[in-house]
């Protein structure tokens, strides 16, 4: 599947059924676009992708919830503006429930983002963590 070849209103309104495979089209195109070089804004078509992403994650399938954190790290290495702490305390965030749940690696991440973490990303990781387990309370 290429940028050319992938066509994204074939998967929208199935994923805004919920279709699960949809919603991880979307966001798998996004990431192959960015990484195949060819993407001129690739922060924005990183965004978008997230949402979806994100939907997927919602499910409750780990890989998805991974691919989350992927991009959300990358998109932070992209931004040149104050967005890029936002994205790494939700990353850090969603890596700290994924070591809750007993992903490995996840707790090997944790530690090792706990050290590089500024005291604003913490704080925001905590904030993003705190309301996605209200979140997941409810649903």
């Amino acid at each position: 599947m290429t940028a050319a070849t992938f066509d994204p209103f074939h998967y929208l309104a199935a994923a805004a059924t919920g279709c699960l495979e949809a919603q991880r089209a979307l966001a798998d195109s996004a990431i192959e676009m960015v990484l195949n070089g060819g993407d001129p804004d690739p922060v924005t078509t990183l965004s978008e992708g997230l949402i979806f992403a994100r939907l997927a994650a919602a499910h409750g399938d780990v890989s998805d919830d991974e691919r989350v954190v992927g991009m959300l790290m990358i998109t932070a290495w992209l931004c040149d503006d104050g967005g890029a702490s936002e994205l790494r305390g939700e990353a850090m965030a969603r890596v700290a429930m994924l070591a809750d749940a007993g992903v490995e690696a996840a707790e090997i991440q944790l530690a090792s983002d706990a050290e590089q973490a500024t005291p604003e990303i913490m704080a925001l990781a905590q904030a993003y963590r705190g309301r996605m387990m209200k979140t997941a309370e409810v649903v």
